[in-house]
């Protein structure tokens, strides 16, 4: 009887930590339908949350899913499957000691002291960004925000425009953000407590002539390769790859993923490493096409949109990957594997070509030279474009990591500055992680895709042809030990179109 008991009270209370984790949403407000498939939508909404609630969603519902047996985990963390939902959260409070270790590695908290109030994008049970918003939408002022959602499909996912303003301040906080393999669906729009959201309208719809998304072949890349740095091993690997020969004219976009599978604890490489992936042209010469940066200790899946470099994308191809990894035994067990999206609804615009600039290892501190120089290239483009623009990836790493620099890259006479700096790696979705994760970095974010930085340069080019430089700012490292092992890790290319 005694034993009896004692298992019915596990039981109970076993149904009680569940129920804590997940949270029904019970004030919600059907607030739109869609009655057809939709390439375009926007909506415009006020919203005003309490200065100390739990956040709330605003969540485009598939219509093949039931509001009320929705569940989750934090009303600001929409996660649900086949749905696309935006986050207000509220609840990202810091440690009330500094002192604790949990400053570092706790999933909820704000490591500097933000105000409590970031937006987030989901899509298919998965959080693809977190931003902190500069715009107050929390009660402690009299005016709700005003919030703009844009929504528009293309083949291959959609972009994301959100706009958030108040009487004091306004910020585009995500424009044109890509979700990977989003597609348009029936869907009834809810916010997760109706009576913080007022003035809902719907202010643009554009009907879909065909089923986004559904037109796609697969190549696959690595498979389940095993890189590690060990005996006669080296770190870089390499893959040949058969793509499709000849321009597919109804291609629209190419996106690459980058799969870390869950392995022995012993032989998984706990650390953050630069992870660089490589097309090698007709001349062996490697083009970089995406960067990551491996997490502290975790596995998981990451996008990056690469239809700029779709014309090193044809016939029998050289992938190859340079992981960094300074350990015998332990490594990552990887894939990787491009989508190519068609359709035949639209004029095509693809790249013509792709001319790369090199991959530069750049010194940074010494005193000697404290100014990093990439000197001038003069690039032939041809007289035949529409666009042109320069993509260029750049990483800090050894002593830059945890250091800001300022960057000026001269394209003829026009001068483009880029501060190479992330602030918000504390709001990474990939968390928490066993490391330093949270802190900001140069240009990168332990767990994260590395966005390239694109600038347009077409009204530069003179005559078929533009020069490029780049300089840093002045940097000298202050090193007590006399080592200067600040460094960056550039790659650069033109993309024609």
């Amino acid at each position: 009887m005694k034993t009896k008991f004692f298992f019915l009270i596990a039981i109970f209370s076993i149904v009680i930590i569940a129920q804590q984790k997940t949270k029904s949403i019970s004030n919600f407000k059907l607030l739109f339908e869609s009655k057809e498939l939709l390439r375009e939508v926007s909506f415009k909404f006020k919203i005003k949350l309490p200065l100390r609630g739990k956040g709330q969603s605003l969540i485009l519902l598939s219509k093949s899913t039931n509001i009320k047996n929705i569940s989750l985990e934090s009303l600001a963390e929409p996660n649900i499957k086949g749905t696309f939902a935006i986050g207000f959260d509220t609840e990202n409070l810091p440690p009330k000691n500094p002192k604790q270790q949990n400053m570092w590695f706790g999933k909820g908290d704000n490591i500097y002291n933000q105000p409590q109030r970031e937006v987030s994008i989901h899509y298919n049970n998965v959080e693809y960004a977190n931003r902190f918003s500069k715009v107050e939408f929390r009660d402690h002022v009299q005016n709700s925000a005003n919030v703009r959602l844009h929504i528009r499909f293309v083949h291959g996912g959609a972009f994301i425009t959100l706009l958030l303003e108040n009487l004091y301040s306004k910020q585009v906080l995500y424009n044109k953000y890509f979700v990977p393999h989003m597609k348009p669906y029936l869907f009834q729009v809810f916010f997760t407590d109706s009576k913080l959201i007022s003035d809902f309208q719907l202010t643009r719809r554009k009907s879909a002539n065909e089923k986004y998304g559904n037109d796609f072949f697969i190549i696959a890349g690595f498979q389940k390769k095993f890189i590690r740095w060990a005996n006669n091993e080296t770190n870089k690997k390499d893959t040949t790859i058969q793509f499709p020969k000849t321009n597919n004219h109804f291609l629209k976009k190419v996106i690459f993923e980058l799969e870390i599978h869950g392995n022995k604890k012993e032989r998984l490489d706990g650390w953050d490493r630069l992870c660089s992936f490589f097309v090698h042209d007709k001349k062996n010469k490697k083009i970089e096409i995406a960067r990551f940066i491996t997490p502290y200790s975790l596995t998981g899946k990451w996008f990056l949109d690469v239809t700029d470099y779709y014309p090193l994308l044809k016939g029998k191809k050289v992938l190859s990957t340079n992981l960094q990894n300074w350990f015998k035994q332990k490594g990552f067990l990887i894939s990787s594997k491009f989508y190519f999206y068609l359709g035949k609804d639209e004029e095509n615009c693809l790249p013509q070509k792709v001319i790369s600039l090199g991959n530069d290892h750049l010194k940074i501190g010494n005193p000697k030279t404290p100014v990093a120089i990439l000197t001038n290239q003069k690039i032939t483009i041809g007289k035949k474009f529409n666009h042109v623009k320069l993509k260029m990836f750049i990483t800090g790493h050894g002593y830059m990591e945890f250091t800001p620099i300022n960057y000026f890259i001269k394209v003829e006479n026009s001068i483009h500055h880029k501060k190479l700096w992330n602030e918000d790696c504390y709001l990474n979705p990939y968390r928490p992680q066993s490391g330093t994760w949270k802190f900001s970095r140069s240009g990168w974010c332990p767990g994260a895709t590395v966005y390239p930085i694109e600038i347009n340069i077409t009204d530069d080019v003179k005559n078929g042809e533009v020069n490029i430089s780049h300089i840093t700012e002045k940097y000298i490292h202050q090193s007590s030990d006399k080592k200067y092992e600040g460094e960056h890790f550039i790659s650069r290319a033109v993309i024609v179109y």
